[in-house]
């Protein structure tokens, strides 16, 4: 039966009308309910489109719809798979399609109902999950609802049916129009991909139980009404559980803090964690300012220059440089970036792209133990007035490189080779042993054309000039600045300074209080379904320490090689971070 058109729900601000699916929509009780996808899809009139499954469920119901008046088994293989759960066909009583119009049902806070029912039967008897008929109580109409769904493994309980808002509001209104006692309330599942099956959820519930289920959904009408007069979506509450498959995803705001909140609530705050003395933001930023001035937005690791340089008049190219690689490039050059954020690479090493600018270094390192020439980091000038150095404060070692089907990437820590003279020199091999051989591995691929020709990508004209002005001479003072620390917070990862507070307790007291409100031993091994499913527990580890504020002082996080301390590490930005080991 086509449906009647209403015209809009909402007009300058006020609700006109609603219906159950509505309703639902900004329901966060539900799986799928979220007061921003109504706010979206309501309030703004910004409707998803009908995707491929939904249309599908347009057409199985238009099947059983005329099943159900003629008799007629014109059904496909996804409708005939419940064929046993359907009622007797051609019979007049049942109610098919029924639209209720809002002049016709009840109100919720005070709006107009609009239901479309997919079937009513008003006899007390109804068939079972086995497809088995039973009696009910007398006075008993049946209200059913076709759903097709991907997988039955998401089907409904019996007594998650009853909790919906949809299912009681049907409910409510099949018990008026037909005076009756109880209403019987039931799911027909079916499953549209993979094997062709079919499931049945019921329940029997009375006009006491069904009352009890009204007063949240009069609250929903409420907060509806609210919504419609609010402009701003920031200003609308957000169910960040429904987030990953949310339509509105793109455009829909949400701040890290709100994500804490929500799954810990106001009240963890930092009670069950070790406290830490507020930070004086105010006087912070006042700081942050001052220094802006001297302070080099991105720091240069010692050697850049000279190893893009060394990699390059070594006949490697240079590798392709994006984020902060980019940007310390630029910055040790004086070059303004291009628009783009980044640069692609040539040669040899253009088959990587680095974001971290420590690994051009360390590149620069391993090109050197192949061809047997030493690269030699030019001594920076220091200011007059910079501290004595400390010999017995050993550097991290560099990185090496490990196999990946588009290039190289970052393996676990290695030595850098052995600084070899000229006259040393040792021929260029097909093999090359290094500490761990990947890079080596990778290097001989290259060498003999298993990766195919390079293609030399054009370079923008400001990386060329950063690549003319890459000698031996280009790390001058005026260059690469040396500043004195910034005063304030100091945090380190994957190193530690000679004084200073371990995070590790902070993130080993929010990990149990996670696993105490979650209720696992552990939370790598919470439940599947819960906000902590599926890694989600990392998102809201470095989500936390995203916005933890911290009291001046040093800090640090010896994270490497536990992903629990590893997700709080991912909270501190590029920018909070004072030094961070190479892994």
């Amino acid at each position: 039966m086509a449906r009647s058109d209403w015209g809009p729900s909402i007009k300058d601000g006020v609700v006109l009308r609603t219906s159950p699916s509505a309703l639902n929509t900004a329901n966060t009780d539900d799986p799928y309910g979220c007061p921003r996808k109504y706010w979206y899809g309501y309030v703004k009139d910004i409707r998803e489109p009908m995707g491929e499954d939904a249309a599908k469920g347009v057409k199985i119901h238009k099947e059983i719809e005329t099943y159900l008046k003629n008799g007629k088994k014109a059904l496909s293989a996804i409708a005939m798979s419940a064929l046993k759960y359907y009622p007797s066909p051609g019979d007049t009583n049942l109610e098919l399609e029924l639209e209720v119009a809002p002049t016709e049902c009840f109100e919720v806070a005070g709006i107009p109902v609009l239901m479309y029912i997919d079937c009513v039967s008003p006899y007390s008897r109804y068939l079972d999950t086995m497809g088995a008929y039973h009696e009910d109580p007398s006075s008993t109409v049946e209200v059913i609802d076709w759903k097709s769904k991907g997988n039955l493994d998401y089907a409904l309980t019996n007594q998650q049916l009853l909790d919906t808002v949809q299912m009681g509001m049907y409910g409510a209104y099949a018990l008026r129009r037909y005076d009756a006692q109880h209403v019987r309330l039931s799911h027909v599942y079916l499953q549209t991909k993979g094997k062709k099956r079919a499931s049945k959820s019921t329940i029997l519930a009375d006009r006491e139980i069904i009352a009890k289920k009204w007063p949240k959904i009069e609250a929903l009408g409420r907060d509806i009404i609210d919504y419609a007069k609010e402009t701003d979506v920031n200003k609308i509450p957000v169910n960040l559980k429904t987030c990953k498959r949310c339509f509105y995803g793109n455009i829909c705001p949400k701040d890290t803090q709100h994500t804490i909140e929500m799954v810990f609530g106001k009240a963890l705050d930092m009670s069950l964690l070790p406290q830490t003395p507020v930070l004086d933001t105010a006087a912070h930023l006042a700081n942050l300012q001052a220094e802006e001035a001297v302070t080099p937005s991105v720091t240069v690791p010692e050697g850049f220059a000279a190893a893009l340089a060394f990699i390059q008049v070594n006949d490697y190219g240079t590798p392709g440089l994006k984020g902060d690689a980019y940007k310390v490039a630029c910055a040790a050059h004086g070059v303004a970036p291009a628009a783009s954020g980044a640069s692609p690479g040539e040669g040899k090493a253009g088959a990587v792209t680095f974001d971290d600018p420590n690994n051009v270094v360390a590149l620069a390192h391993e090109v050197a133990g192949h061809v047997g020439t030493p690269f030699v980091i030019p001594a920076p000038v220091l200011p007059a007035d910079a501290p004595a150095s400390k010999p017995e404060l050993a550097a991290e070692p560099v990185v090496g490189f490990s196999d990946h089907p588009a290039g190289f990437g970052i393996a676990d820590p290695v030595p850098a080779p052995p600084v070899s003279t000229p006259t040393e020199a040792k021929p260029v091999d097909t093999h090359i042993e290094t500490s761990n051989d990947n890079l080596g591995r990778c290097m001989a691929a290259v060498d003999s054309g298993k990766w195919g020709p390079i293609k030399k990508p054009d370079v923008i004209e400001g990386f060329k000039e950063l690549l003319a002005k890459a000698d031996s001479t280009a790390i001058a003072p005026a260059a690469c600045p040396q500043t004195a620390p910034a005063q304030g917070v100091e945090v380190y990862i994957d190193c530690q300074p000679s004084e200073g507070t371990d995070l590790a307790p902070q993130v080993e007291a929010l990990a149990k209080a996670l696993c105490d409100k979650y209720a696992c031993q552990d939370v790598r091994l919470a439940d599947a379904q819960s906000d902590l499913g599926y890694g989600k527990w990392k998102g809201i580890i470095t989500a936390y320490f995203a916005n933890l504020t911290l009291e001046p002082g040093a800090y640090y996080l010896n994270a490497r090689g536990n992903e629990i301390l590893e997700a709080a590490a991912a909270g501190f930005t590029s920018a909070q971070v004072t030094a961070r080991g190479i892994r």
